[in-house]
């Protein structure tokens, strides 16, 4: 019996750690949620939703954008990203390290980190019809 107290101790002793990571890292969890504004600076070739048609090829082009997250549950993220041209759906994910971010809409995709708890810095890229790369620093608003 002393051997099985013992193994019992032991046993209580390895996990307590492992609960005590899993709830620091629930806790540092960021909420994303709330109203997210920036201005791209985008390179981009044909017509793309957001930005104006040209005749260069490439061309510059700078677009307020507001990411709207609606919801979240845990690391999982949706919403929509909006610019005065018209609005997509967007899904994301926050990475392992609480600060990477990557997240699709219909046609492109996105990747960046959380610079803080307001600041979130994101490369955008699709191709197809079109294709456009942008780089945009977002803050919350709310």
């Amino acid at each position: 019996m002393k051997h099985f107290y013992a193994a019992l101790a032991m046993t209580l002793a390895f996990m307590a750690p492992l609960g005590t990571a899993t709830a620091q890292d629930a806790a540092a969890m960021p909420d994303l949620k709330g109203n997210w504004v920036g201005s791209s600076e985008t390179v981009l070739m044909g017509s793309a939703l957001h930005h104006a048609d040209g005749d260069a090829e490439p061309r510059l082009s700078e677009v307020a954008f507001t990411i709207a997250i609606e919801g979240q549950d845990g690391r999982r993220f949706w919403g929509t990203v909006s610019s005065p041209q018209g609005n997509e759906a967007i899904l994301g994910v926050i990475g392992f390290d609480n600060k990477s971010i990557v997240a699709r809409d219909v046609d492109g995709y996105m990747e960046g980190d959380l610079a803080d708890e307001d600041t979130m810095h994101l490369i955008y890229s699709h191709s197809g019809d079109s294709t456009v790369i942008a780089a945009t620093t977002f803050k919350r608003q709310d």
